[in-house]
């Protein structure tokens, strides 16, 4: 809640930390077996409902033919579920209804991210023409960040822009270093054991990230602006994400390589997100240019630097396998149209049923007090 302004430091929290009571849920009872059950066959698009559906066959026993148990991978994934929606709503926080995300978070769960997941992780359509992502590049970031700039265009922009923030800036660092951490969990745990796929794929996300935090920096001062610390988180949360997908598939310069890059395009797309986007896609905390882009330059930049050497089970465009690269672009378009439809007309559904947005005397109050009643600070509830 620290980058909002502060009007909407609680508010914020409580869109995010939503998904975290609906989507394990979902996940349990629906969720899970369309990702990885069984291919259903639409072709390769979903799983099948009876595989892992209300939970059926999750246990002790192992997950394939993995170390791990059916259970441990059951709730690993459901963390990448759970997070991604929670992205989405970053982008549209100081405006959203709380109520109606227990209707258009569960829809999208199961709508958008639950095929992306089979098509990708669980053996489905775009596994089948070697399209690698190793942590969640196509699955999370791309599909959050093209649902955010949708959903903050189906909201349209907000209205107070004299009282953005960031809130309070030692949250953001806070929950900056948390963000990183837990990243070794989500990119590491990706190898699925404790082994040196895993140890690469924190190698990786660390150069990457810290390629991508000093990239960001340059490119503040030759925007003439100065160090600012907000400036060094973004730069890390875009490292992290151009990286997830790659992080276990290409060799240590080729993240570094990544960061910069990256970090660079998803600055440029952020300059322009605040010069033109406040307007039409009025993104709040700049959730498109974080993951959004990001995922989009760790997807072209996977298919380009990814080699059976560092781990991957095809080569890159840059080891003699352009055509990896042409199928990258195909899919990409592809995937960019379904999220950006997908979740627009999710949220005009919703929207017949519950209002998306607040009215705007709440966003002139702030949701802090407008909808919960409450403050980040003690005393500020009977102020």
């Amino acid at each position: 809640g620290g980058m909002i302004n502060h009007k909407n430091m609680i508010g914020t929290i409580a869109t995010t930390m939503a998904p975290l009571a609906i989507i394990p849920f979902v996940w349990a009872i629906f969720g899970f077996t369309l990702a990885f059950g069984e291919d259903a066959g639409f072709p390769g698009i979903i799983g099948k409902p009876m595989s892992y559906g209300l939970m059926y066959n999750v246990g002790a026993v192992p997950y394939g033919g993995l170390s791990i148990s059916t259970s441990t991978f059951f709730i690993f994934q459901g963390m990448f579920a759970i997070i991604t929606p929670a992205i989405i709503v970053g982008a549209i926080a100081d405006r959203v209804n709380f109520p109606s995300l227990f209707i258009f978070v569960p829809m999208w769960h199961l709508i958008v991210y639950c095929p992306i997941a089979h098509m990708v992780w669980g053996g489905g359509l775009i596994s089948s023409y070697d399209i690698l992502d190793f942590a969640g590049g196509m699955v999370v970031h791309m599909s959050s960040g093209y649902g955010a700039l949708a959903a903050a265009y189906f909201l349209g922009p907000a209205k107070l822009h004299e009282a953005e923030g960031p809130a309070n800036i030692p949250y953001v660092v806070l929950g900056t270093a948390f963000l990183w951490f837990g990243w070794y969990g989500f990119n590491g745990g990706s190898a699925l054991g404790a082994n040196s796929f895993a140890a690469h794929a924190y190698l990786n996300t660390t150069l990457a990230t810290a390629a991508a935090m000093i990239a960001w920096m340059l490119c503040d001062q030759i925007a003439g602006k100065p160090f600012k610390t907000t400036g060094l988180c973004l730069g890390i949360v875009v490292g992290l994400v151009v990286i997830t997908p790659a992080c276990g598939l290409v060799n240590p310069g080729a993240a570094g390589i990544m960061g910069v890059i990256g970090s660079c395009v998803s600055y440029g797309v952020q300059m322009l997100m605040n010069k033109y986007g406040k307007t039409k896609a009025d993104d709040t905390l700049s959730v498109f240019a974080a993951h959004g882009m990001g995922g989009t330059m760790g997807m072209l930049m996977t298919s380009l630097f990814q080699s059976v050497d560092a781990g991957a089970a095809v080569d890159g465009g840059f080891y003699g396998n352009g055509a990896e690269f042409g199928k990258c672009i195909i899919v990409l378009l592809c995937l960019v149209a379904w999220y950006l439809l997908a979740t627009y007309c999710l949220m005009w559904f919703t929207n017949l049923f519950i209002s998306m947005r607040v009215t705007e005397e709440e966003e002139e109050e702030g949701l802090d007090f407008s909808k919960h009643y409450e403050g980040p600070y003690k005393g500020e509830e009977d102020a």
